[in-house]
């Protein structure tokens, strides 16, 4: 019974300073959020997402006395979690929406037009792209150090390595698609290409991964970064590379290669 006063008390003492933050609302700004609303959900709510969690995996293990399996335990986890995420969803767009309502208050003549778009067309997109790539580094690194148990099979190798060349084009016209056309949006993508890039490559140098199967996640994702960093140094060089890429713009008119090498100009207000 030692857990469960833990579990009650962290909530409990997180929901009362939410409480007592709420009256200094519309106050400050924290990335184009309410200050406040920014606490709500991007620090609140994620502690109550894991002492939700953590409530009930020990109310189930400890507490029940229930012997489930790991494959039960791992559905419990995947209904709690789901459950919880939806919640969590609708807190962050209360939390957005909130703060577009304290900005009419300040003026009621502001542009939400243009204050969402901040969300929109530079940090959402930005967040997302590097939690990817930051995510699948962190499980490609692992497995340099807990390597997998398969055997020898170079044919099974090859066409991992083939999948993920395809893959990391797939990755590279999705960028394409999701450009916002702000703050360079492009050279900073192909610039997070290449960091993740130069660290695989300097992890190869430092620990010397075998070239087969047990790495498998390792070279796989190399190869995806190796593929991105291709595309993105070479593509706008090749004629037929941007009419390829240009295919899967949907603004008609929209010249892949013309975009990254003109820089655009300011509009004047």
């Amino acid at each position: 019974m030692t857990a469960l006063p833990l579990l009650f008390t962290i909530p409990l003492l997180t929901i009362t300073s939410a409480l007592v933050m709420y009256r200094f609302n519309g106050r400050r700004q924290m990335l184009k959020f309410d200050l406040i609303q920014f606490i709500y959900g991007f620090i609140v709510s994620p502690i109550l997402f894991v002492c939700f969690k953590s409530f009930a995996f020990v109310l189930v293990k400890n507490e029940l006395g229930l012997s489930l399996s790991i494959n039960q335990l791992f559905l419990l986890d995947t209904i709690v979690s789901v459950i919880l995420l939806y919640i969590y969803g609708f807190v962050v767009i209360h939390s957005l929406t909130t703060s577009f309502k304290l900005v009419l208050l300040k003026d009621p003549l502001a542009d939400l037009f243009e204050y969402s778009e901040y969300f929109h067309l530079w940090l959402s997109h930005v967040v997302i792209w590097v939690g990817s790539a930051l995510l699948l580094s962190i499980i490609s690194i692992a497995n340099i150090f807990f390597p997998f148990s398969f055997g020898p099979s170079k044919p099974l190798f090859f066409t991992s390595l083939g999948i993920a060349t395809v893959v990391g084009v797939m990755i590279f016209i999705s960028t394409l698609l999701s450009d916002p056309q702000q703050r360079n949006y492009l050279r900073i993508m192909k610039l997070l290409f290449g960091i993740f890039f130069f660290v695989h490559a300097g992890i190869y140098f430092a620990f010397d991964p075998a070239w087969n199967m047990p790495y498998i996640l390792y070279w796989s994702t190399f190869t995806i970064f190796t593929t991105l960093v291709t595309c993105s140094l070479f593509a706008h060089r090749s004629q037929r590379a941007t009419n390829f890429f240009n295919r899967f713009k949907y603004k008609k008119g929209w010249d892949f290669r013309a975009e990254l090498l003109q820089p655009k100009k300011k509009s004047k207000k």
